[in-house]
């Protein structure tokens, strides 16, 4: 659960990580298991009750990698963005 999240919100949002699973032909316990597993990431970057975070679950599940990979792919690029505009400011 996340702060702030009542037990109502809990479960809505793992019945929309389960629901998303389902569509997306991934297994609902693989997703579920990995926003457990990433529960500090969940919390820190979860939007909407967590949905957001129940979607990047499954499109990782999709791809097949973990949640914390798909994480440190983005921080990568967020870093790759950063040091090219340092670098332009630089010059």
């Amino acid at each position: 659960m996340m702060p702030g999240q009542t037990m109502a919100m809990a479960d809505d949002t793992l019945e929309f990580a389960g629901n998303m699973a389902i569509a997306a032909h991934v297994a609902p316990g693989a997703v579920l298991k990995d926003m457990a597993k990433n529960s500090e990431m969940v919390a820190k970057y979860g939007k909407d009750g967590g949905k957001n975070m129940a979607m990047m679950a499954v499109a990782a599940k999709k791809v097949g990698i973990e949640m914390r990979t798909m994480g440190d792919m983005a921080s990568g690029l967020l870093d790759f963005e950063n040091s090219i505009e340092a670098q332009m400011e630089a010059s």
